[in-house]
């Protein structure tokens, strides 16, 4: 199952945290490529997908807009377009990044 949205970018292109947070990890996943996953408090955690560059290791504090690295791969839609895959987790549960983010 998709469980996100997918953000058209070229590859190599800046991604921004969407709010404050404390950055949970930094992993690499077969599926989704290189995840940076933030907390941004409430409940709401994103995972930040196909990441190429990173500038963010575990427990770095975000700020809004802060640069946390540049768009890769995602191997698991390496035949789609470059593009940012996110996801965002409320309370344990995943829903809509737009629904968490209240772009919805």
């Amino acid at each position: 199952l998709h469980t996100g949205i997918d953000i058209l970018c070229k590859t190599g292109s800046d991604v921004k945290s969407v709010s404050s947070g404390t950055v949970k990890s930094v992993t690499d996943d077969a599926t989704l490529g290189r995840v940076i996953t933030i907390d941004h408090g409430d409940g709401i955690v994103v995972k930040y997908c196909g990441m190429g560059s990173v500038n963010v290791k575990e427990g770095d504090a975000v700020t809004a807009s802060t640069v946390i690295g540049t768009t890769g791969e995602i191997p698991a839609e390496c035949t789609d377009n470059p593009h940012l895959h996110i996801e965002a987790i409320l309370d344990e549960k995943i829903i809509s990044p737009l629904k968490a983010l209240e772009l919805e």
